[in-house]
């Protein structure tokens, strides 16, 4: 240093230090985070304690294996727990396992050896059972928020409660795929183009009149305004492509009963010009009765589930379509304006002096149940995400495998479920009207579901299976969609999981001979004829 500069090679000396001394600060910082973070080890780590996460846990513990769970809410059992207490079971003999053994035991919770339909709160009190009975630990809200990788394979994951998940086996049971996003796998979202598979239901999708308001509804007030909902851009060609999906809504848990009865009250932010498309309807049809606007399909105890019926109905056509891709702050927002919606429309028909007479004093008879949600202003804990990311893995499912191409040499279950997807859109047709689009409808034969489609592609993963937001197209996961066969994968993951470490061979090398002994000794309906 000479009259206070510094020289050429002094300065590089002092770089070198500055970088040595960061480095030194870098690494000691970073220490310091993975210190403070909580390591929890195991063999199998399941993200997402919906019913078929849970079966999976279950089915991974049964064969000796520690597992953990991580659930984003604060109680578990998914949908099953959180209003949709009539299950969709279609040809109920393919049910078998634990997804049949759950029904077992929620019937003989009522004294019945079986029941479909059932309260929410004793779903989640048998889940809660189940997975103490099997030592499963459960970690609830938690949200992930990275994961760790080394090529292809998945070696933990952290969540935002200073937690880091490490496991051998990793399994993806959320509805949203949210793991398997993270850890770099592909999928899709949306509705893949006719011409992607060859689907003939693919796509954008012609008028279902049966689906529609029964008379023409105008889609614009007499402004000149489009109602609320109603999409001002004409629908796209009949088969193209999309990344719409289909609506989600509230599966909301009612009562009659005087001692059990919470009024549905006028929620935050309420707009009754929101549902005026709705009012257009009622006022051309006045004597529109209660049963033709929503199904109520009986649960014990004289409550009801609560599902959407007709084209304006509980479910938030529209409204969701950022959902599957969105953060757990933005989900929230959604699920407070899907909220909002419904417990607005239920105010709106109880209280709304337009509505006609016969038609509001019906509706002002139901109300929540008092002892459903407790903790949770008697509001179901989750919304019905009836589809949101689909894994892009070693099989697609599609429309043929459904209709044509039933049998799999791989199955890991069967379902019977007609193909189904709720509206996506509603437009204005040629002649003014407001159209619903979006709704598919079609009986299957009864299929089986290969193992590949648990699988991401070996490359992008090659421990981790997906039993529930699985890959497959639009118009195929329209019918897997159901609790019951989502368990039914969960439970072949699980077993599939327990066989590889066991074996020291690879999810993508198990040996399938192996699986499907496994699975039949737990009671799972996998084949219709031997292989």
């Amino acid at each position: 240093m000479k009259g206070g500069v510094i020289s050429k090679s002094g300065m590089s000396a002092v770089r070198i230090f500055v970088c040595g001394v960061s480095l030194m600060l870098a690494a000691v910082f970073c220490f310091a985070a993975f210190a403070q973070s909580q390591v929890v080890e195991s063999d199998v780590v399941v993200y997402g304690a919906t019913p078929g996460g849970i079966a999976a846990a279950v089915a991974a513990a049964r064969n000796g294996l520690t597992v953990s769970v991580v659930e984003h809410h604060k109680h578990i059992g998914g949908m099953m727990s959180s209003g949709l207490g009539a299950s969709d079971r279609c040809d109920q003999g393919v049910v078998g396992g634990f997804s049949k053994s759950v029904f077992n035991r929620i019937g003989k919770h009522y004294g019945m050896h079986l029941t479909w339909h059932f309260e929410p709160h004793v779903a989640e009190q048998v889940f809660e059972q189940i997975a103490k009975d099997h030592a499963v630990s459960i970690f609830r809200e938690e949200s992930l928020t990275s994961v760790r990788k080394q090529g292809g394979r998945i070696l933990s994951f952290d969540t935002d409660a200073g937690r880091t998940f490490a496991g051998r086996i990793f399994v993806d049971a959320s509805y949203e795929g949210d793991l398997y996003a993270a850890a770099g796998v592909s999928y899709t979202v949306g509705r893949e183009s006719h011409a992607q598979y060859g689907e003939r239901f693919a796509g954008v999708q012609p008028y279902v009149s049966s689906r529609q308001f029964p008379i023409d509804v105008p889609a614009k007030r007499r402004d000149g305004e489009f109602f609320h909902r109603v999409n001002p851009e004409p629908p796209a060609k009949i088969g193209s492509g999309d990344k719409k999906i289909m609506a989600y809504n509230y599966r909301l848990c009612l009562t009659k009963e005087k001692d059990n009865f919470v009024p549905i009250e006028k929620p935050e932010g309420y707009r009754a010009q929101d549902y005026e498309l709705f009012l257009a309807f009622l006022q051309r049809r006045p004597h529109t009765l209660l049963r033709e606007l929503f199904h109520f399909f009986p649960l014990k105890n004289r409550k009801f589930d609560l599902n959407n019926r007709i084209a304006f109905s509980t479910d938030n056509v529209g409204a969701n379509w950022e959902y599957p891709e969105a953060s757990y702050s933005e989900r929230r927002n959604i699920e407070q304006d899907h909220k909002r919606y419904t417990q607005g429309l239920l105010y709106f028909l109880s209280n709304d002096d337009r509505v006609p007479p016969l038609l509001r004093s019906n509706m002002a008879k139901h109300g929540l149940c008092k002892d459903e949600f407790t903790d949770n202003e008697n509001w179901p804990y989750e919304l019905y995400v009836r589809e949101a990311r689909r894994m892009v893995g070693e099989y697609v499912l599609i429309e043929q495998d459904l209709l044509k191409d039933v049998y799999k040499p791989d199955s890991v279950a069967r379902a019977s479920c007609p193909l189904e997807s709720h509206h996506v859109d509603i437009h204005m047709d040629e002649n003014g009207s407001a159209k619903f689009e979006g709704w598919v409808a079609k009986r299957v034969k009864i299929y089986e579901i290969p193992y590949r489609s648990m699988l991401p592609k070996r490359a992008e993963a090659s421990n981790l299976l997906v039993p529930v937001a699985l890959s497959a197209s639009h118009v195929a996961y329209s019918s897997l969609r159901m609790e019951p066969t989502y368990m039914m994968l969960g439970e072949s993951a699980g077993l599939a999981a327990a066989l590889s470490l066991s074996n020291k061979v690879g999810l993508h090398e198990l040996d399938y001979q192996d699986l499907l002994k496994s699975m039949r000794a737990s009671g799972l309906i996998v084949r219709s004829r031997a292989p």
